[in-house]
């Protein structure tokens, strides 16, 4: 036997060796080639198939190439995107789908007496910390604008109507159910005719017939300017309110805001009961009194120099900020509030 194949002592092979230094110096004899070499799949395929592997070929081990990890909502909405994108029927077909089974909108009782919710918020997609030129800005969420208006990031949106029951359309999954993960808000219309975007605006962010609740996912196919996705939910919005009455201290402001928005092609009127909606209660509707009230109370009270009222349920960066804001800009604010007076 070679002398390669016996321990140290040359007493013993080396695989029958059991001596302490002969297991840690020895080197193991085998083929290195099977270390760094391997067999591809096609050779293995014909080995099973010819039963001989006198032809295969081994080839050098290569470093497993990394995959990279796909996120199941990204994955979902590109999804959503690519079967919508078609002009075909079968898209259309599935766009309705989507807006007849999965949007959920306010009722037609809350837009005649209440058509603005919060007619003293506006989008502000800056108001969260963020860096401009390497600077961090500070948290200015809840806090007034120049303007006096509160500044939000569509959170406040997003919680309106958590605490309301749905009622289903035709055979909804939604009916008798509530809002649970991963819904959100989402404004059917973005651009208008303005120089700014309507969700900038007070009179159009939380406009009633702009506002509609969408899973995360096909919510935001509604923030694509023109798809099939938003010009459905804008059909559908026409023949839910447009052609409905609000109540007569209402109707000038009313048809004020919808002269801003553009009107979308081949609309028909809509029955309210064919959708899925919110059932407003009395509870709801004192919340949404008591806050409009606690609004105009304290801007005219910072724009006429009096002492504040009680601060409520406002925020408190709102309650402190509002006395920072001109006195020219409150009152002003303060008509504007009055015009959107809630019908009780």
């Amino acid at each position: 036997m070679p002398r390669s194949t016996r321990c140290q002592s040359g007493s013993q092979p080396r695989r029958h060796c059991i001596h302490k230094n002969c297991l840690i110096r020895a080197t193991p004899i085998v083929r290195r080639q099977h270390r760094t070499q391997r067999i591809p799949r096609a050779p293995i395929r014909d080995l099973i198939a010819t039963g001989s592997s006198r032809n295969v070929q081994l080839m050098p081990a290569s470093r497993p190439r990394k995959h990279r990890r796909v996120n199941g909502n990204d994955f979902l909405y590109r999804l959503f995107t690519d079967l919508t994108a078609g002009n075909d029927e079968a898209a259309a077909a599935i766009v309705e789908a989507a807006v007849e089974s999965c949007a959920i909108w306010f009722p037609l009782d809350l837009y005649q007496r209440m058509p603005v919710l919060l007619p003293w918020v506006v989008r502000d997609p800056r108001c969260r910390p963020h860096k401009i030129g390497g600077v961090k800005s500070p948290d200015r969420w809840g806090s007034p604008n120049k303007d006096g208006y509160l500044r939000d990031d569509n959170s406040l949106v997003k919680g309106i109507p958590r605490s309301l029951t749905i009622q289903g359309g035709n055979g909804s999954r939604l009916h008798d159910t509530r809002l649970g993960e991963s819904w959100t808000a989402a404004h059917v219309w973005r651009k208008v005719r303005l120089s700014t975007l309507a969700t900038r605006d007070s009179r159009l962010n939380t406009f009633v017939p702009n506002l509609v609740w969408l899973p995360e996912q096909l919510a935001k196919l509604s923030d694509r300017e023109g798809s099939a996705f938003q010009n459905a939910l804008k059909r559908r919005s026409f023949g839910l309110f447009r052609n409905r009455k609000v109540h007569p201290s209402l109707t000038e402001h009313v048809e004020a805001i919808w002269k801003l928005i553009p009107e979308p092609d081949s609309w028909t009127e809509l029955p309210n009961v064919s959708v899925n909606q919110f059932l407003i209660t009395e509870r709801f509707l004192s919340s949404r009194t008591l806050a409009y009230s606690s609004v105009v109370r304290l801007c005219e009270a910072a724009a006429e120099g009096r002492p504040l009222p009680p601060k409520g349920r406002l925020t408190s960066r709102y309650y402190e900020g509002v006395t920072k804001v001109p006195r020219k800009a409150l009152a002003t604010l303060v008509d504007r509030l009055k015009a959107y007076s809630v019908i009780e």
